[in-house]
Order: C-alpha cells, then sequence, then structure tokens
C-alpha cells in the first residue's frame, strides 16, 4: 500500500474493494466505493462517514480520503478511473465537488445493485473499454443523486499534496511539524491546521501510520525486530513496539507469528530483543 500522494495515471480499475485500513490519501482519480456486505468506515475531506450495503461514495479527484475501519468483513466494488474515462462526466469532475460525498441506497436506482454485481464478477483481464462501459452506467445512476457545488480554492489541495509527498519520501528520517515547516516553507500554525482541520489526524499519529504500514511489510521478511524498527524511522526497539501495538493491537512478533502461520515465510530472530522468535 502506498498511503500518500498515489498515482494512477492512466489506470482504470474496477475489483473488490479495500477490506483493511488505509492511512489518508489522495490522488487524481475518481474512486467509487460500493459496497455489498459489511460497513466501511471512510474519511473523505474532512467528514467521517459509514458507508452501508448498498451505499455508495464518491471520491472526487486531488480529495484527501483514507480508510479507518471495515466492519463485519466487507467485501464489494471499488473503481478507480481518470476523471477523463467517461467524456460525458469529465468537466464535472474537474469543476464540481459534492456536499456530502456519501449516496444512501434508498437514494439510489434500483438498477444499480444488478451493474454493481455485474462489475464484480468481471475477470481480472477484462478490456478497459468494458470496465469504462460500466463505470459510464454507474456514474449514470449515482452522479444525480449528489449535490453539487463549485470546486473551491486550488491552491489549498496542492498544499495537502505537497505535504502527503514530502512524508511519503521522509517518514522514515527524524521528521516533526517544524522540520516540515522549514522543508515546505509552510507555516507550523498552517500545517496543525491540515492535520487536524483537513486530514482529521494527529501529526505523529500519521507518522506512526506511515512507518508501521512499512513495518508490516517488512516482518514478512527476515529482517530482525530491531532492524526493521530503525528501517521505519523508529529510534528505539521500545518505541517500535509501543508504536504498533497502539495501532495493530499485538505486538510485531505476534503480528509476524500470525503472518508466518498463514504465508509459511521464513523470518529472523533478534536475540537482542525481548520479544524474539
Amino acid at each position: 500500500m502506498k498511503p500518500f500522494f498515489e498515482e494512477h495515471s492512466g489506470i482504470v480499475y474496477t475489483g473488490p474493494i479495500c477490506r483493511f485500513p488505509y492511512p489518508v490519501h489522495m490522488h487524481g482519480t475518481v474512486e467509487v466505493i460500493c459496497p455489498s456486505r459489511g460497513y466501511v468506515d471512510l474519511t473523505i475531506g474532512n467528514r467521517r462517514h459509514i458507508v452501508h450495503p448498498g451505499d455508495c461514495a464518491v471520491v472526487f479527484p486531488m480529495t484527501v480520503h483514507g480508510y479507518n475501519s471495515m466492519l463485519e468483513d466487507p467485501s464489494g466494488v471499488c473503481m478507480i478511473f481518470p476523471a477523463d474515462t467517461v467524456p460525458a462526466f469529465s468537466a464535472l469532475f474537474q469543476d464540481m465537488c459534492p456536499d456530502c460525498p456519501l449516496v444512501p441506497a434508498d437514494r439510489l436506482p434500483v438498477a444499480l445493485p444488478d451493474i454493481i454485481s455485474k462489475i464484480a464478477s468481471l475477470p481480472n483481464d477484462a478490456p478497459d473499454e468494458l470496465k469504462k462501459a460500466y463505470i459510464h452506467l454507474t456514474l449514470a445512476l449515482i452522479l444525480p443523486s449528489l449535490s453539487l457545488k463549485p470546486n473551491g480554492p486550488e491552491e489549498e489541495k496542492d498544499t495537502v499534496r505537497r505535504v502527503l509527498e514530502h512524508l511519503a519520501r521522509h517518514y522514515t528520517e527524524p521528521v516533526s511539524l517544524n522540520s516540515l515547516s522549514e522543508d515546505l516553507k509552510i507555516s507550523v500554525s498552517h500545517l496543525s491546521h491540515i492535520f487536524s482541520q483537513q486530514l482529521k489526524i494527529n501529526f505523529r499519529k500519521y507518522i506512526n501510520i506511515l512507518r508501521i504500514d512499512r513495518a508490516r511489510q517488512l516482518l514478512q521478511t527476515g529482517m530482525t525486530l530491531t532492524e526493521i524498527g530503525f528501517a521505519c524511522g523508529f529510534e528505539d526497539s521500545r518505541t517500535f513496539r509501543r508504536a504498533f501495538s497502539s495501532l495493530q493491537g499485538m505486538s510485531p512478533a505476534e503480528y509476524r507469528k500470525l503472518r508466518r502461520a498463514g504465508t509459511g515465510i521464513i523470518t529472523g530472530t533478534d536475540p537482542a530483543d525481548p520479544e524474539k522468535e
């Protein structure tokens, strides 16, 4: 996963929804989330939304969003595509944004679930033209139910993108609001506003999310826990274990054991670490 600014240029994706928490991020494409089972807790812009089965959420380009949690083992369809995938709606995605990105099931046409079901059954190698046709149908059914307004200033979106891109490159280094302010020439107060009001997350917690996401990947290798902690930017093993346990609900060693049991991977041991395997 890439929990930062993502570049999906030219990609048309139709497939399963994300089933795991995914940190706040943004990209220049449209994202449509339609769960058919379970519930998805999303942050879109500066608001949180619980997306129920049959509901649809539409994330417009360059909008900060993230998957906070999943409830009751959700399944469903996600579509990610450039705004010009359907020319009839490209100007709308460029010039407008929704008052609320969530459309409840009772406001959607009865034909939509059948379309979503057909999209879910598409093979992985389905041609893009077929995917685009289904996306066109989906948008034609969903967009009339959205209340739209003109886009706000693009400058602020660009600032958020710069912050996320910078942290994506430097989260394993010593980083603080002060150092970020110096690097990007953005005031500390403005950065604090971005995290508290737009990203809805504490700065330090966001850095830890990036680091722990990377640590989960490295725990599937033969690196020791100490090596992983340092590689992800933590000052010592204790801080790494505390941050990991806080976000994952288990220690790094416990997570590694669960992954090893499920995948059969070979992991290393750290004789200096009290949580060695």
